[in-house]
């Protein structure tokens, strides 16, 4: 349900909203496009990285190792550290 606000917020600010998710009718589906996939699989958070500016995560089940694999520079604000 974080995921889907923070898609609302966002969305309101003028945002296109992109997530990954392994299920498919998860909370942020209603309200952005979703690309299903565990949360560690390399090439969906590649593909989700090559669209997108800027990346953000809210909860620690994210794949640090991954995410560092795929960001660009300055992508990832928050860094990695956290996970």
């Amino acid at each position: 349900q974080l995921g889907q606000m923070m898609a609302i917020s966002a969305i309101y600010m003028g945002h296109k909203v992109i997530a990954l998710d392994p299920a498919a009718d998860c909370p942020a589906s209603r309200v952005a496009e979703i690309i299903v996939a565990p949360y560690n699989d390399v090439d969906a958070l590649r593909q989700l990285a090559e669209r997108c500016d800027v990346l953000t995560y809210e909860f620690e089940n994210v794949d640090a190792d991954g995410l560092d694999a795929v960001i660009k520079d300055g992508q990832l604000p928050q860094g990695t550290d956290l996970l």
